[in-house]
């Protein structure tokens, strides 16, 4: 049943209702690791607390400039908690791209690796830079320095107050910033679940980048509104993730089209029919594709449509009946 739409809300409570209700369940799971809701909420508050000690409130704006990483989810759900707004920024981006989306977002923070902020080299603008491995300073130091209210509840905003700024591919021009409200960002992540069905006990595949919105708000926060987990990939290798697959550590795969043409030519469909559910998006899907999948797999890939500016879940498709592509 589709709940009442609330006008007050905060995106990181789609995450805080499964971390109370089974802080022991699985939320990431990455090469060589993992962490439970409860572990991810702990980190998450410690984010919030760290941030808020540098002087990052209601408002503020912190840019994210990571990778693949479980680190981006501590830092958006801790930047979310406290009602501030995460600008998000990609890690394949110039240095001189980044540092105008900086100045573009007039941020307060800005979370990163070693690496990426090497590459920026001086910042020409009044940036608190809170680095992930060494440098300005440790990420990793300052959660476990923080002083956290383990307690603590994400602050309650308005619906349609901004929770993220996701910058677009820049098909028509110069890549802009998009704001998009706590109310876009719950909206999408439960509509996602109710249409693809995820369950608490599905695992998502996190292969398209996490800075992206696909990756963001369609993967990342609609597993944690359903209280899912994610498995997360550095980058798309078609052999990772069949093996993933097989060995059921991946249920629920929502990617662009070459990412199912590449299982196809790699996976067997004993493999390929674990998966619960596959939504091709993000390009239009070829006729010749969707056949193979199917007869494959024995189900439709499903298809989506969406653009930053919704959120991006915008029209879907579950059973082929619809024209392909």
């Amino acid at each position: 049943m589709r709940r009442a739409f609330c006008r007050f809300m905060n995106a990181a409570a789609l995450f805080n209702t499964r971390e109370r209700h089974d802080p022991g369940a699985l939320a990431l799971r990455w090469d060589g690791g993992a962490m439970t809701y409860g572990e991810l909420g702990t980190q998450a508050r410690r984010a919030a607390a760290a941030l808020a000690a540098r002087g990052v409130g209601v408002d503020d704006r912190v840019a994210l400039l990571l990778p693949n990483d479980p680190r981006f989810a501590v830092a958006l759900l801790g930047t979310l908690w406290l009602g501030a707004t995460a600008a998000v920024l990609s890690p394949v981006w110039r240095g001189q791209d980044v540092l105008q989306a900086l100045l573009d977002a007039d941020v307060s923070a800005l979370v990163t690796t070693q690496a990426l902020a090497a590459a920026l080299g001086a910042l020409p603008c009044p940036t608190l830079l809170v680095d992930v491995a060494t440098g300005y300073e440790s990420f990793a130091h300052a959660l476990a320095s923080a002083r956290v209210d383990l307690s603590s509840q994400p602050l309650h905003r308005a619906a349609d107050e901004p929770a993220t700024i996701l910058y677009s591919s820049g098909t028509t021009g110069e890549p802009k910033g998009v704001v998009l409200s706590h109310g876009n960002l719950v909206f999408n992540a439960e509509s996602k679940g109710r249409y693809c069905g995820i369950e608490p006990n599905d695992a998502l595949a996190l292969v398209v980048p996490i800075s992206h919105c696909f990756g963001q708000n369609v993967v990342l926060l609609g597993a944690f509104a359903a209280g899912a987990s994610v498995r997360l990939y550095p980058r798309f290798d078609v052999h990772q993730l069949c093996a993933g697959i097989a060995r059921g550590e991946v249920s629920h795969l929502y990617a662009p089209p070459p990412v199912f043409q590449g299982l196809l030519e790699v996976g067997t469909p004993v493999t390929l029919r674990r998966l619960r559910c596959a939504l091709s998006a993000a390009a239009p899907l070829a006729e010749p594709l969707a056949a193979r999948w199917r007869e494959s797999t024995g189900r439709a890939l499903r298809q989506g449509y969406g653009l930053t500016e919704s959120s991006p879940f915008a029209t879907y498709a579950d059973d082929g009946a619809v024209d392909v592509g």
